[in-house]
């Protein structure tokens, strides 16, 4: 556990798209699942809720509607992206993979639908 949270504390930490090593000292310093760091890193999840050890998994589609959206003849474009919630005692993380990573500029590599 965080040495530096008492037993009546935790902790919220919010994170776009985490890197690999970032992911690996939050689990060391909190005890995440390494599953749940796999998951954390890789993206790209299917929607489901999952309980490892004292630890709860949540992972939820997101749609959203860029600044800069242009219509077209089948309407407004719309992006997904993905949201990891990670339950423990003394903490909460929150993973947001709708941010770009270095991905194609236009959509930040997510996946782009029509609305109809």
């Amino acid at each position: 556990m965080y040495r530096g949270l008492s037993s009546d504390q935790f902790c919220w930490i919010s994170l776009p798209a985490p890197s690999v090593s970032l992911m690996r000292g939050l689990a060391d310093v909190f005890g995440i699942h390494e599953l749940i760091v796999e998951d954390a890193v890789i993206g790209e999840q299917r929607p489901k809720v999952e309980h490892y050890d004292d630890q709860l998994l949540l992972v939820a589609r997101t749609l959203e509607q860029p600044d800069n959206t242009q219509e077209t003849g089948s309407g407004p474009r719309m992006q997904t992206g993905e949201v990891l919630v990670v339950v423990g005692d003394s903490f909460v993380l929150s993973i947001d993979h709708r941010r770009p990573r270095g991905r194609d500029q236009r959509t930040g590599g997510r996946r782009v639908l029509p609305l109809r």
